[in-house]
């Protein structure tokens, strides 16, 4: 195999592996989104939900204080809905982007071990670099 084929073999084969990397990607970056946006949105929520509970209302204190606390209470609901969005996401991108970061790593290697088994089999790569036997 010439030189010349040799480095077509691997640009192939890196284009493949780039190719791959991007398609395997597309959704990553989604997850990231939502991960980073979902306790956002959580917070406007509570905020609204805040600031509704105030509403002016008649009665005794008691009965107001109840009133306020059973508001505020609920106005935590959207930040924990929030938070139980984004933590997943975050777990699960985190997670993709470690398996896709090996994957890349092994795609790299692929890339390069067949070229270097060609080149010992034809008794061209000598030293360290040289493939071990299993035989």
């Amino acid at each position: 195999m010439t030189k010349l084929q040799r480095n077509a073999v691997r640009w192939k084969m890196e284009q493949a592996a780039l190719r791959t990397r991007r398609e395997l990607s597309s959704g990553i970056r989604s997850l990231a989104f939502i991960a980073s946006a979902a306790p956002s949105i959580g917070g406007i929520g509570t905020a609204i939900g805040i600031v509704h509970s105030f509403r002016g209302g008649s009665g005794s204190k008691m009965t107001m204080f109840l009133a306020i606390v059973q508001s505020l209470s609920e106005a935590i609901v959207p930040m924990a809905l929030g938070l139980g969005v984004a933590i997943p996401a975050w777990l699960l991108h985190r997670w993709l982007s470690q398996t896709l970061d090996e994957f890349s790593l092994e795609m790299a290697i692929a890339c390069t071990d067949p070229l270097r088994w060609n080149q010992a089999a034809l008794g061209t790569l000598t030293g360290d670099n040289a493939p071990v036997s299993t035989s």
